[in-house]
């Protein structure tokens, strides 16, 4: 079964129905360890889905699940299954965005299915839009929070979302424990693309970055220094990517390291927000951390920054 968004700007995405089929892939790194991938197949077969597992999930080249070539196959096949309804990553790590200029982008527009991820994953999340016209879902991976565990709230996010990616809904942002605490007032619409800072950043200057003109920019991040964070601010700022951006909105900026911190996120956050004029809110429950939930990338929102809440509108751009 396909359902088309209400405003039918892209191809109908096929939904997955109760006991529908999943297919697990890994574009990036390998499980940290083979009992995180019995796990998350497990913590789907347990809710009543079937699962099939790509060939390279369990394959260690290095910091890579297999080959640039057996990782990219590995995505072609499990978008071209018929018998698969939608694709989950098994981890992030890194390597996603090796395969970009490997994949046939026709497979993925003749075969319009959910992938779901995050972190690395944000490169084939960037390049499905830019390349293919394809949403796909920002949200948990398999042997990450499936097999270690979520919470209600994130769970009933995922599995909402595949049932229709297009769901209407709202967040109301409370204070969380990584949020820097940034906040500039005001109200944009526009669709909500980005994920993973530092895979964001390294895809500016080529083909596999969508249009953010009138986007709300999504950013979050873990494990990298402030410096590093505004090095890779500065790269969006010097592409021009900040001057066309409606608003933005972050996610968890988690575990960031002590050593360096001679300014705080806030501060760097500040630099390059402040003078834009558009609506900045932080605390958006999406990343490293729990909850985690589950979103459209291109999907439109309507973020109001002085009440603090993101409305998802049911439509993409």
């Amino acid at each position: 079964m396909r359902i088309q968004s209400a405003s039918g700007g892209h191809r109908a995405l096929r939904i997955v129905p109760r006991e529908g089929t999943l297919g697990i892939i890994a574009p990036a790194s390998s499980p940290l360890k083979i009992s995180d991938l019995e796990k998350g197949i497990s913590f789907f077969c347990e809710r009543g889905f079937k699962v099939k597992t790509g060939t390279t999930v369990s394959v260690e080249h290095g910091y890579l699940a297999g080959n640039d070539e057996q990782r990219v196959e590995a995505l072609h096949t499990m978008f071209a299954d018929k018998g698969v309804d939608a694709v989950i990553c098994l981890r992030g790590g890194y390597g996603s965005a090796r395969l970009l200029d490997k994949v046939d982008f026709k497979i993925i527009r003749k075969n319009a299915k959910l992938l779901v991820g995050y972190s690395d994953i944000t490169a084939l999340h960037m390049a499905f839009l830019a390349q293919a016209d394809l949403p796909s879902l920002h949200g948990p991976m398999v042997a990450v929070e499936c097999a270690k565990g979520m919470d209600q709230e994130t769970e009933r996010s995922l599995f909402r979302s595949l049932r229709n990616p297009y769901r209407k809904f709202s967040v109301r942002i409370s204070a969380q424990g990584s949020d820097p605490g940034v906040h500039f007032s005001g109200i944009a619409t526009g669709p909500l693309m980005g994920g993973n800072l530092a895979v964001l950043s390294s895809l500016v200057g080529t083909d596999y970055l969508p249009d953010f003109d009138g986007a709300i920019l999504f950013l979050e991040e873990t494990g990298e220094p402030v410096y590093r964070i505004d090095r890779m601010l500065n790269q969006l700022r010097l592409s021009g990517l900040l001057e066309r951006i409606r608003g933005v909105l972050l996610g968890y900026f988690s575990d960031i390291p002590k050593q360096h911190q001679d300014r705080s996120l806030a501060e760097v956050f500040s630099d390059y927000f402040a003078s834009l004029n558009i609506p900045v809110l932080s605390g958006f429950p999406s990343g490293h951390s729990l909850p985690n939930l589950t979103w459209l990338q291109g999907g439109i929102v309507r973020l109001n920054a002085s009440r603090k809440v993101v409305s998802f509108t049911g439509n993409v751009a």
